[in-house]
């Protein structure tokens, strides 16, 4: 795997974009190049994972976990398995295998947090990006909200009675 192809696939991640080269440089010289033969699990549903694995080679399979039907959802080139991992103590719900030889990154939280100790800089970015997700997830959540009390009732509904 060549470097600059390494570094390219870290800047498209959303949690890394905003870093500088010099950071994201840092990110891929510390990650571990892996590779998962065929039929592998990258995850198990249920099982702690202490790194994010980036997809840079090959294609996966989710198999199990929420809103996986009986059909399998493909994990191409330049997914992140279990993200947050890189960061906080993480255990997936889903499974994962390699569905054909996987090449990939796995970015460990140990290595995350020593980058942390180093590079203040690093931890305002990260607190930055999660706090624009949460946000995102109340925008969510209010449209969900507003979309129920604006719902009309159902024909089937009972009726309250007149006294």
């Amino acid at each position: 795997m060549a470097k600059d192809a390494l570094i390219e696939a870290l800047r498209q991640l959303p949690l890394l974009q905003g870093l500088k080269p010099i950071q994201v440089t840092e990110i891929a010289r510390r990650a571990d190049r892996i590779i998962h033969r065929p039929g592998t699990n990258i995850t198990k549903a249920g099982v702690a994972i202490d790194a994010a694995i980036l997809i840079i080679a090959g294609r996966a399979e989710r198999l199990d976990g929420p809103g996986i039907s009986r059909v399998p959802q493909t994990l191409p080139p330049g997914s992140i398995i279990a993200e947050m991992a890189m960061i906080i103590e993480f255990t997936p719900n889903s499974t994962i295998n390699a569905a054909s030889e996987v090449r990939a990154l796995r970015i460990t939280r140990e290595e995350m947090h020593n980058l942390i100790a180093e590079d203040p800089e690093l931890a305002k970015h990260f607190i930055s990006k999660a706090a624009s997700r949460l946000k995102e997830i109340a925008g969510h959540m209010r449209q969900i909200s507003d979309g129920l009390a604006t719902a009309p009732s159902t024909p089937d509904a009972p009726k309250a009675a007149s006294a």
